[in-house]
């Protein structure tokens, strides 16, 4: 069994990780922004007359608290402060620290690509609870540090109405999210980085264990859910939605397995994401693995991706 070591960004061992790529494409499931971006009809999250009614609407909307139609849920388990702050020690306010640790990454029962198991160490760093919110974006969007994402359809959460501040931002490609992590003073996780979040030091095939999920997840759903809405939905090390809502670009770029010889061919125009979403079927038990793997391409955009930051921790 290979071991590999992961120091923030920088990767030692048999392999080279290219860390701020872009994730690969899966067909079907992303769209490449390239020819889309000028066709878009919508106004821009950052134009003048959107601005206006985006902060009334989040006002409203955030005091409301949860989205109306979950609401009436029985099943789901509100998150009720989503972006309070976490004492997480060294890490930022709604961050927590994941510690250094040696981890079983990948699966040799899975798909192709998730193989071979192998250690990987990694230095101890922090890491968001909840996905980056609509409200967090436009924040970003209005102060001029972020670029607006653009409507690829009609479940792009910053151009709904009303506006959905407290669900995840999506429609936004890996380098709109690394420019939100950057403007943070943070970062994208690293693919080490969030399957160890996601699974810590356990073997488990899922965020919960080895069996089918005995509780209500955001997936096999016609949209996103608040942030933090379904409490099952809880790794080991604390951190919410990495089995559904939206799944997360990471800053890895994508390789064809776990091999040495397809590690140091890690392409940075295919970046990797991690993690199910609203839209995976509640019959995929693939997608729904914590080792599961997907790529996308430097332009693609998805409603059903979104995002999480990182951050260093001072050694």
């Amino acid at each position: 069994m290979r071991r590999l070591v992961v120091h923030g960004l920088a990767v030692a061992g048999a392999t080279l990780f290219a860390c701020n790529a872009l994730f690969g494409i899966e067909p079907g499931y992303l769209r490449d922004s390239g020819t889309d971006v000028a066709e878009a009809p919508d106004a821009p999250l950052d134009s003048a007359p959107r601005d206006a009614r985006l902060d009334s609407e989040l006002d409203a909307r955030l005091d409301s608290g949860l989205d109306a139609r979950l609401d009436s849920s029985p099943d789901a388990r509100p998150d009720s402060s989503p972006d309070a702050n976490v004492d997480a020690g060294p890490c930022p306010g709604g961050m927590l620290v994941i510690p250094a640790d040696t981890f079983l990454m990948g699966a040799d029962d899975g798909i192709p690509n998730e193989a071979p198991a192998h250690l990987v160490t990694v230095d101890a760093f922090c890491m968001d609870v909840n996905e980056v919110t609509v409200a967090s974006y436009a924040q970003c969007v209005s102060s001029g540090g972020c670029t607006p994402t653009v409507r690829e359809d009609a479940l792009c959460t910053a151009h709904t109405v009303p506006v959905r501040g407290n669900h995840p931002i999506n429609c936004l490609t890996r380098v709109q999210a690394a420019s939100y992590c950057l403007r943070a003073g943070k970062r994208l996780p690293t693919e080490e980085e969030w399957e160890y979040a996601a699974r810590g030091t356990t073997e488990h095939t899922y965020l919960w264990g080895n069996t089918a999920p005995t509780q209500p997840l955001c997936i096999d759903r016609p949209d996103t859910c608040p942030v933090g809405y379904y409490t099952y939905d809880l790794s080991p090390l604390g951190l919410k939605d990495m089995a559904g809502s939206v799944s997360e670009w990471t800053s890895s770029g994508y390789s064809a397995d776990y091999t040495p010889a397809a590690l140091l061919l890690r392409d940075p125009n295919r970046p990797v994401f991690r993690g199910a979403a609203f839209s995976t079927t509640e019959d995929d038990d693939v997608a729904l693995r914590v080792t599961r793997r997907s790529d996308g391409t430097t332009t693609s955009r998805s409603s059903s991706i979104g995002f999480r930051c990182a951050k260093s921790v001072a050694r």
